[in-house]
């Protein structure tokens, strides 16, 4: 398991409260991966990217682009506070089917999740069209937080072709 090279982690602002690897397991009753916290700032805090980071999933879901990829933006810390895995979790736990713990974000209110039972890393789409607590919101990323890591790719602009399709003129009459 390694994260690309290009790749750097970026601390976000400090969290009023940081808690201990095992206190944030006996609040949320699940094992948190090592290589996750590994992969954080050393003092524990929610982190980014210093680049566009994507990963492919292995479902496709809403959010995938046209090259199969799609965004992954913070990692959630071992903190209460704003991108806290506990704060995330206690926001989400009766929005999320099944028991999931969410680890990271996409920056449009989606979580990447573990699935507790699995140990699966699953992407929860909250505008699911059958609904947020839907099972149907939940689409398989990677077998595991390893895997996870190891998928996170730079992020790749698009291209002018991309750029160029759609709308091609807009006109507005007031």
């Amino acid at each position: 398991m390694s994260l690309n090279p290009k790749i750097k982690i970026v601390p976000l602002s400090k969290q009023d409260s940081v808690l201990s690897k095992t206190e944030v397991e006996k609040i949320v009753g699940i094992h948190i991966p090592e290589s996750l916290v590994k992969l954080l700032p050393s003092d524990g805090q929610a982190a980014g990217f210093n680049m566009t980071v994507e990963i492919e999933p292995q479902e496709k879901n809403p959010l995938v682009g046209s090259n199969n990829k799609q965004a992954v933006s913070t990692l959630f810390g071992l903190g209460r506070g704003d991108h806290g895995i506990v704060s995330e979790f206690e926001r989400l736990k009766d929005r999320i089917h099944g028991n999931c713990i969410p680890i990271a974000d996409d920056s449009l209110g989606n979580a990447f999740v573990i699935d507790t039972l699995t140990r699966n890393v699953l992407f929860w789409h909250h505008e699911c069209q059958d609904g947020e607590g839907s099972p149907a919101a939940l689409s398989l990323v990677s077998r595991s937080m390893e895997d996870f890591i190891d998928g996170l790719l730079p992020g790749t602009e698009p291209n002018s072709e991309d750029l160029n399709r759609g709308v091609k003129r807009v006109r507005f009459d007031f």
